[in-house]
């Protein structure tokens, strides 16, 4: 199998932020980014002279995400932000590159092959490196000393313990579709975001794997429908086995930042349930909301007016923020783009990438109304970039039979 760079870099731009401890003479986003304009410029004469860029579909979807991000960047003309919302601009931009990407350089089947192989093997590495840090004892060290362990470490090169379940969970999914042995890998990560304390990734990961097998329904062969009472029941016991030692393991082995614990701590404690629900960064946001209903406040101006500082501060939530800084008539124009590409998908899950890709969007989707903002949101379009680049592909392989048989 030929190997896909293409896909390769797009993993590495998008989660770069997880390799920058790892000394290179340049910003690894931006190394990445340079490699992927590089083979698209190589590539230039195939996509644009002997094929078509993307679908009508593709590029409509494509076009209600751009218009988002184009209405959030005019916002601009009435922020008072006098600093941050050159940041912000730039994560939008990013993200519009994430969107991008796949969309133009994602063309054939081992890209999105290779595209799920090195999802799984920076999930493995993650897994492996968070195991050694417990066995040496400096898991804490890592959880507390990241870029989002909220003790104001933003020049840390250490990474955000979400981000890493984030990632962790993705693969979980991918290990989940793959079966076999890519069970013992799935339940390697499970484990870790038991011990570094990620509640929302286990929790979401928990309800996606329930949408993608009730996706994969409709792309499993009649031949697999029926198979053997026997397979079924050693498939589910071995499975339920290693469930079962994951979540042993993570319940025992975990200090007081385990996932367990952290759970635990949302019926015993107020005030843990009201952090686990962002009960105070939503109250904040709804003020903001209520003050300024129509415009918003403007890109990038939702600290000054929420805390009264120029910074990277968000509401945890990526509907309102945007009703935050746009106005509520941007939550429709917010969730257009992903309600257009839902719909599209909802009659191709007969293919089992379709199925993977959807259910990992939803995943980040429902991370996003938890965690993280628009600064940081390449990673949710990315993977709905990639799942307009499998419609485009399906799309051009059905031309092609159509063609072939006339």
């Amino acid at each position: 199998m030929n190997i896909s760079y293409p896909a390769i870099l797009i993993i590495v731009f998008v989660f770069s932020g997880l390799i920058k401890w790892i000394p290179l003479p340049a910003d690894v986003t931006l190394l990445s980014l340079i490699a992927l304009i590089l083979i698209f410029f190589s590539r230039l004469r195939f996509f644009y002279f002997r094929e078509r860029l993307c679908s009508r579909d593709t590029m409509l979807c494509y076009l209600l995400f751009l218009l988002y991000f184009v209405v959030y960047r005019i916002s601009i003309l009435y922020s008072s932000s006098t600093g941050f919302w050159m940041e912000k601009t730039q994560g939008i931009f990013l993200s519009i590159i994430a969107l991008s990407l796949p969309i133009i350089l994602l063309k054939g089947t081992q890209d999105f092959i290779w595209l799920e192989n090195t999802l799984l093997v920076f999930m493995v590495l993650a897994s492996f490196i968070l195991m050694g840090l417990y066995l040496t004892g400096f898991l804490d060290y890592f959880i507390y000393q990241g870029v989002g362990s909220g003790n104001d470490n933003s020049e840390s090169l250490i990474p955000d313990y979400l981000v890493v379940g984030t990632l962790l969970s993705i693969g979980i999914l991918i290990c989940i579709q793959r079966g076999g042995i890519y069970y013992l890998l799935g339940s390697l990560s499970l484990l870790c975001i038991l011990l570094i304390g990620s509640r929302g990734p286990l929790l979401f990961v928990i309800v996606c794997s329930i949408i993608l097998y009730l996706f994969s329904r409709y792309s499993v062969d009649l031949e697999k429908r029926r198979m053997k009472l026997s397979s079924q029941l050693i498939r589910f016991t071995g499975t339920s086995l290693l469930l079962f030692v994951s979540l042993y393991l993570g319940f025992s082995l975990g200090g007081d930042d385990s996932t367990f614990v952290r759970i635990a701590l949302m019926f015993t404690d107020p005030e843990e349930l009201a952090q686990t629900f962002r009960v105070e960064e939503f109250t904040i946001a709804t003020e903001v909301i209520r003050e300024n209903p129509l415009f918003g406040v403007g890109l990038g101006a939702y600290g000054i007016e929420a805390y009264g500082a120029d910074f990277n501060v968000y509401p945890h939530n990526l509907v309102l923020e945007s009703a935050s800084e746009l106005g509520l008539p941007s939550i429709i124009l917010f969730l257009l783009g992903f309600l257009f590409l839902f719909y599209r998908c909802s009659y191709l899950l007969w293919d089992k990438s379709i199925c993977l890709f959807l259910a990992i969007l939803i995943f980040e989707l429902m991370n996003f109304m938890k965690s993280g903002g628009f600064v940081s949101s390449r990673e949710l379009y990315l993977f709905a970039g990639i799942l307009l680049a499998r419609i485009d592909f399906i799309n051009y392989q059905n031309k092609l039979s159509n063609y072939e048989n006339n």
